[in-house]
């Protein structure tokens, strides 16, 4: 298992985990709406590409992409999400959870499914977050969209048998999307997504037993 999709590696956790995967002799394609293109030689390991998680022709793009550079992909991490500045659910409106699930989890399903349809024995691995299995005031939209994405990693896992799917939280961070949420935390208090990106990088070699 030596080659990776990573969405949302133009910065933070996605960024730094396509750099300690692609250190570790990794094969990476990484994605977002503003990364800086590569070609077919990549940049060390990592190999990147401008595409827009939430269009469907960008998404099957990725995929076929990335198995044309690495003759099949073994893993895909579902990195890329949205968030909205924190406040409560009944102050949130129908418009703030249309534009959550839409990326949250219409978009991460869909590229899921590609995918796996693709890759039949790919394992998928969704970024989580303890919002969607606490109740934080201020979180609860987002929470909810994350926990509605991990219930359906977990229905496939169920339902394939083999197919190796699951849910990591890499903790807290420093990052634009945090800062996004609640500009008034403490960013000395948050890990950076450097040191968040080790830590995911362990778990994940620890759940799929790679030495």
């Amino acid at each position: 298992m030596k080659s990776v999709i990573i969405s949302g590696g133009s910065k933070g956790l996605g960024k730094a985990l396509s750099n300690v995967m692609g250190n570790d002799g990794w094969k990476v394609l990484t994605f977002s709406r503003s990364i800086e293109e590569s070609g077919n030689e990549p940049n060390g390991s990592v190999f990147t590409m401008r595409a827009d998680l939430r269009l469907d022709r960008d998404i099957v793009s990725v995929v076929n992409r990335a198995n044309m550079l690495f003759g099949k992909t073994d893993l895909l991490i579902l990195n890329a999400g949205t968030i909205m500045e924190c406040r409560n659910v009944l102050e949130s409106t129908v418009a703030d959870l249309r534009r959550l699930f839409e990326v949250n989890v219409f978009a991460n399903y869909y590229l899921m499914r590609t995918f796996l349809e693709a890759n039949p024995n790919g394992t998928v691995v969704h970024v989580t977050s303890d919002a969607a299995r606490q109740h934080f005031p201020g979180w609860g939209v987002y929470g909810a969209s994350k926990a509605v994405m991990d219930f359906l990693i977990e229905a496939v896992a169920a339902e394939e048998g083999n197919l190796k799917a699951f849910s990591i939280d890499p903790g807290d961070m420093d990052t634009e999307m945090h800062r996004i949420a609640d500009s008034s935390s403490d960013r000395e208090a948050l890990q950076s997504p450097e040191a968040a990106a080790l830590k995911f990088y362990e778990k994940l070699k620890e759940v799929l037993r790679i030495e």
